[in-house]
């Protein structure tokens, strides 16, 4: 597998794992620069996210990641007016 093709198919997860990783560092950073312990500026950044918020996100990359892959088609019946006779 080529640098291309591991890109391609795991480009929804690098997005969205990479925004989770950086929306959490950017408070942990401001938590620290406060005046709070690394381990305090860490917890507190889990904290302040609410559980519905995490919730969300999680299935926002979800839907994201299922629409991407799916290859199920959705089915279309048809009246057959085309004019045969059958």
């Amino acid at each position: 597998m080529n640098r291309k093709e591991f890109f391609r198919k795991w480009k929804v997860h690098l997005f969205f794992g990479g925004g989770l990783l950086l929306v959490l560092a950017i408070s942990v950073v401001i938590n620290f620069l406060s005046g709070q312990t690394f381990l305090r500026a860490t917890l507190g950044a889990l904290r302040e996210i609410r559980p519905v918020e995490y919730i969300m996100f999680v299935l926002f990359w979800y839907g994201f990641t299922r629409g991407r892959h799916s290859d199920a088609r959705p089915t279309f019946t048809t009246l057959n007016l085309d004019g045969s006779k059958t």
